[in-house]
């Protein structure tokens, strides 16, 4: 029970982080969803030249398999504190 309530807390749901990518994706805000704070500021110091709204483009089609190996590392790390 206690690691359900501590994951469900840090998961990431795919289809969110995928609106993100579609509606903010330029800005970088698929990436601050991420936890991946650096290259969110770095889409959004280059957003004027629309390369970073190009790449969340294509990062739409890997998104939900990157959302699912970071819920998957949540999960192991959460496990590993619980064992302990």
């Amino acid at each position: 029970m206690m690691f359900f309530m501590q994951y469900n807390n840090v998961q990431k749901n795919p289809t969110t982080a995928i609106l993100w990518a579609i509606f903010l994706g330029g800005l970088g805000a698929h990436k601050f969803y991420m936890g991946e704070t650096g290259l969110g500021i770095l889409y959004l110091l280059f957003c004027w030249t629309y390369i970073p709204g190009i790449i969340a483009f294509i990062e739409l089609f890997s998104l939900s398999g990157k959302v699912a190996k970071y819920n998957q590392q949540k999960a192991q790390e959460i496990s590993m504190m619980i064992g302990r």
